[in-house]
Formats: structure tokens, C-alpha cells, sequence
């Protein structure tokens, strides 16, 4: 079968087993950047967090990596897992239409006991409809274009101080999130 193949057809394929390998490790560098930089600046504003929320609702202070999604939507960044709920810190883009970058703070609900009360504080959507809520997460944070993406960690830390903020609002998370409730 192979010598049926036309030399141009063999050159691709042999070239793009490169190209493929380049492409990835050009992809997972990408993604330890982003991880590094939304480590960083969560663990700056750590502090913060921890005195919003209440006293231990984040029982360990270990940010955990993670990487979400699929080719068209993606998350990328660092986490924090407390009492029925994570708090993810990362870069989210979408591949639809148009492609939409975020540099975002996620409060997500991990139970659905979780009462909808802190939910109901925040709208579903700005003025713009940039979504800030949906049934199981709260969004803190800008889209981002192209041309101010590189300046994602300063965007980061912006969406921290929304979500502290919000939090400080609401009294804490802890009248929010009741373990074992």
C-alpha cells in the first residue's frame, strides 16, 4: 500500500508527525504559562480570599492545577476546594462564532444542596448579557481580546477583588455553604 502512495501524500504524513508533535508541546507550554500565572496571582490575593469567605471554609490552602474542556471551550488555571464548592482561577476561552477569552474567577457549587440564596445575590448577566451566574457557578471577570490577553494576570487579579468583594457583601460563604446540611 505504501508504495500506491503518491510522494506528496508520504512527505505530508511524514512532516506532519512533526508539525503535530511541535504543535503540541507548543500547546502544553502554553498551558503551564497560563497555570503558573493564575497561580501566582491566587496566591498573592490568598489573604484576601480566606478572610472573605470565613475562617476555614477553604480547609487547605493548596491550589490544585487543572485543565478542562474540549476544542471548543476550555479552562485552564488553578483551584481551591472548600466545603461544597471549588474556586477556580483561570483562563477560559470559547471557539464559537467569535472566540471569547476570559480571565475568570468561578465560584462552583459542587452540591446541589447548596442554597440558591447567594445565587440569587448576583445577576444572570450584565447589561452587555456577559453571563455571571448559571445554575451551579457564579463568574467574576472581563472578556479579554486579543490585544490586552497578554496582560490576562492584572485582568486575574481584577476578578479576585470583584469575587472578594461580592463575598464580603454576602456576610462570607460559610451561611451560604453548610457542610453536611
Amino acid at each position: 500500500m505504501n508504495g500506491d502512495e503518491p510522494e506528496v501524500a508520504r512527505q505530508f504524513f511524514s512532516t506532519g508527525v512533526e508539525t503535530y508533535l511541535d504543535a503540541r508541546d507548543a500547546i502544553a507550554e502554553f498551558e503551564r504559562q497560563v497555570i503558573k500565572r493564575c497561580t501566582k496571582v491566587a496566591q498573592n490575593k490568598l489573604a484576601a480570599i480566606e478572610s472573605a469567605c470565613g475562617a476555614g471554609f477553604w480547609p487547605t490552602r493548596n491550589l490544585i492545577d487543572f485543565n478542562a474542556g474540549n476544542r471548543l471551550l476550555r479552562r485552564v488555571g488553578v483551584r481551591l476546594d472548600g466545603h461544597d464548592a471549588r474556586l477556580l482561577f483561570c483562563l477560559w476561552w470559547s471557539r464559537g462564532n467569535a472566540p471569547v477569552y476570559r480571565a475568570l474567577v468561578l465560584l462552583v457549587r459542587t452540591h446541589v444542596r447548596v442554597p440558591n440564596g447567594l445565587w440569587e445575590r448576583r445577576p444572570k448577566a450584565d447589561a452587555s448579557g456577559l453571563i455571571l451566574r448559571d445554575t451551579r457557578k457564579l463568574w467574576f471577570g472581563p472578556v479579554l481580546s486579543v490585544n490586552n490577553i497578554s496582560d490576562f494576570d492584572d485582568h486575574l487579579e481584577e476578578a479576585i477583588i470583584d469575587f472578594v468583594k461580592f463575598v464580603e457583601e454576602a456576610d462570607g460563604l460559610g451561611q451560604w455553604f453548610r457542610p453536611g446540611q
